[in-house]
This record gives structure tokens, C-alpha cells and sequence, in this order.
């Protein structure tokens, strides 16, 4: 079976701890441990059970078989699911008694146990079951589409992201003779489209701004200059320079926050607009930055990652994002990561075949600086 139709089965067997409450991104799921063959053995516990032990062991077809040991169960209702898998293959399985359980795992090709080896088979948690997880999916997804958009990014921001809105009375309004060349805005905006993509940025790298743009006066008119994905609005994509009065009068077309910063007196004095604006039409209609979007945010192997997501989580999703959409992979994945191995066109799979041949780890790869 592919290993993109594990996700269906995610929606189709299972069950969680009883009575919830869903939660944003609680779908995603929750990394409990690697297992290397013949190696050491993972633990942890969960809200069914307090203890759980696995390990891997080797068969004599050369198989894999997970050998998973589960203490004793908090309640009879309850249940865990669980996602065992490898870049090519996984297992869905559900626990609901104590005592021992097995799953075997029939590598398909040499490819496949070497990536074992040296990544481990991973061993993910399905926090609320097969329909809490369905919950929590469609909860999330108020965040982007449907009337409470607004409400529900206000919600996710104040008790995900812990970020308090104050209520604030009046309107200010700015002026183009208030704006000097080489100001600063940082923006969050609310409601749909733009808005969702805002509060992905935010929960990505804890931010409390989900865009930025500056203003140059160039040849006697004010422009706002930004790298923007337009994001389904109708407005441009890449690199672009907007009249003040236009970009205004979009921005404030939906719930937005602004800030408007200045340069202080000591960063003013050094800066030159003149070589602004040559550097602004030395890249103006360059594409937006969907090939670093993600990449960005990560700076170490497995310390930038916002939980649930974990660091163990991301190559099986690439992997998976691959076989359902290339092109989408390529763009968000496949391209950095040719870059960065200094390759050409390599898809998913080969990428790991070729950091296994030169001895790198793909974590390492993901938290390698930018070449611009």
C-alpha cells in the first residue's frame, strides 16, 4: 500500500480518550521516539498509558519488527494510535490493552533500511484518536476558510501564540507627508486568505508579525516596496513597489494591525535612499520566497521546530507531499534542498540517497545558512 494512503486510514480507525475539547494543529502527529534496528530501545508515556517501551528488532527474512510494550491502561475507554514510519512506508496501529503488540514492517528496497538506519523508524503519537484528530482538523481550518476566520485567528493567537490583544478605541491615520523613506512596517492581518497565512508565519517562528514592508519616496511618490505571495487576494506576487494611497486603501479593506517604525537618528544619518532605491530595481519582479519560505525559520536541526511539529516529522512529510504534488514539493522543499547539496532536480527520494552518500544528515541540511 502507498504510503499516502496511511492518511486515510488516520481518519478511519481509532479512537481517543473519551470526551474533548479539539485544539488547534493537535492533529499533527506528536513524535514519541525513534527505533534503530537491534538498537536501544525507546520510552514514553501517554494519557492511556503512563508507560510504554518499544524496540526494533531484526527478523530472519529481514524484516523489521516493532516490538511495542504497553503498562498499565488508565482507563477501560481509552486507547492510543499510533504512526509508525520510515520515509517509505508506514503502519497505523491502534492500543487499547496492556501487554505486548507487534507490527512488522517489510522494507521495500535496500534504500528504505538504509534511511532506518541512520534516521530510525519513527513512532508518532495521534494525540486525540482518529476523530478527535478530525476535530481538531476542521478547527484548524476555521482559520482559513469560513465566517469565524477572524475570531478563530484572534483565539489561536491568544491561546496558542499567548499573544493578548488590547482593545484600543480611534483610529490613526498616517499621512504621506508623516513617512520618510526607509521606514519600517510590521504587519498582522486578520480574516481570511492573507490572515491564515499570517498566523502560519506566526506559529512558525513565533513572531507576533506575519509580514514587512518599507517605504521609499522614489522620483517624487511614495511606494510601500515588499516581497509579497499576493495569497489569493488579486493582489501581485514577488517583488513589487505599490503607491502609498492604493496600498492603504487594501490593507484597510480587512481587520489589520500596523506598525509604523522610523529608523533612529544615529541609522538615519547612515542611511542611503539613493542606493535603496537602485537595490529595490535590482530585484524588483523577482519571484516571492516560497523556495526559503519554510527554511527561514530553522536555524539549528531540532530546537526551531513549534510543537507539535518535531523536526522527526518533517522529511516524512516531504516524502509524502511528493508522491501526492511535485511541483508543490519541489517549490517548498525539493529546490532548497538541491541548493543546498549543490544538485539539480533531484526529487525527495534521491535527495536522501545522496545525503546518505555523503554522510549528511538531513537535519543538518534543513539548518544549513541561506545562500542567497
Amino acid at each position: 500500500m502507498k504510503f499516502s494512503a496511511w492518511i486515510f486510514l488516520l481518519c478511519c480507525c481509532g479512537s481517543g480518550f473519551g470526551a474533548f475539547d479539539p485544539s488547534f494543529w493537535q492533529f499533527i502527529p506528536l513524535h514519541k521516539g525513534q527505533l534503530f534496528p537491534n538498537g536501544t530501545s525507546a520510552s514514553w508515556s501517554s494519557a492511556c498509558f503512563l508507560q510504554n517501551l518499544a524496540e526494533l528488532k531484526s527478523t530472519k527474512d529481514g524484516s523489521g519488527l516493532v516490538a511495542l510494550q504497553t503498562g498499565q491502561r488508565n482507563s477501560s475507554q481509552c486507547s492510543d494510535l499510533y504512526v509508525f514510519a520510515s520515509n517509505q512506508n508506514a503502519h497505523v496501529r491502534r492500543v487499547d490493552s496492556s501487554g505486548d503488540h507487534q507490527v512488522t514492517f517489510k522494507w521495500r528496497n535496500q534504500e528504505e533500511e538504509t534511511y532506518v538506519s541512520q534516521y530510525g523508524l519513527q513512532v508518532f503519537l495521534i494525540q486525540d484518536g482518529a476523530m478527535g484528530a478530525i476535530e481538531d482538523l476542521l478547527l484548524t481550518l476555521e482559520l482559513f476558510v469560513g465566517p469565524k476566520t477572524a475570531a478563530e485567528q484572534r483565539l489561536f493567537l491568544e491561546e496558542f501564540m499567548d499573544y493578548k490583544f488590547v482593545p484600543r478605541t480611534g483610529t490613526v491615520v498616517l499621512n504621506e507627508s508623516d513617512v520618510l523613506s526607509g521606514d519600517y512596517l510590521a504587519i498582522l492581518k486578520m480574516g481570511a486568505a492573507r490572515g491564515a497565512s499570517d498566523d502560519i508565519i506566526c506559529f512558525g517562528t513565533g513572531s507576533r508579525i506575519g509580514h514587512v514592508a518599507s517605504t521609499l519616496w522614489i522620483d517624487g511618490a511614495l511606494y510601500i516596496v515588499e516581497s509579497t505571495g499576493g495569497f489569493g487576494t488579486g493582489y501581485p506576487s514577488g517583488v513589487i513597489k505599490t503607491p502609498w494611497a492604493d496600498w492603504m486603501a487594501l490593507y484597510g479593506s480587512t481587520p489589520t494591525l500596523m506598525a509604523l517604525l522610523r529608523l533612529n537618528d544615529t541609522l538615519r544619518s547612515r542611511f542611503d535612499v539613493d542606493k535603496a532605491i537602485a537595490y529595490f530595481k535590482s530585484v524588483e519582479g523577482l519571484p516571492y520566497g516560497y523556495h526559503n519560505f519554510f527554511f527561514g525559520w530553522i536555524d539549528t536541526p531540532f530546537d526551531n521546530y513549534p510543537p507539535p511539529i518535531s523536526a522527526q516529522l518533517v522529511p516524512l512529510v516531504f516524502e509524502l507531499v511528493d508522491h501526492v504534488d511535485h511541483e508543490v514539493a519541489d517549490r517548498l522543499a525539493g529546490q532548497p534542498l538541491n541548493r543546498r547539496l549543490n544538485t539539480s532536480g533531484l526529487r525527495m527520494y534521491d535527495l536522501f540517497v545522496e545525503m546518505e552518500r555523503r554522510n549528511l544528515s538531513f537535519y543538518d541540511v534543513m539548518a544549513y545558512p541561506e545562500q542567497d
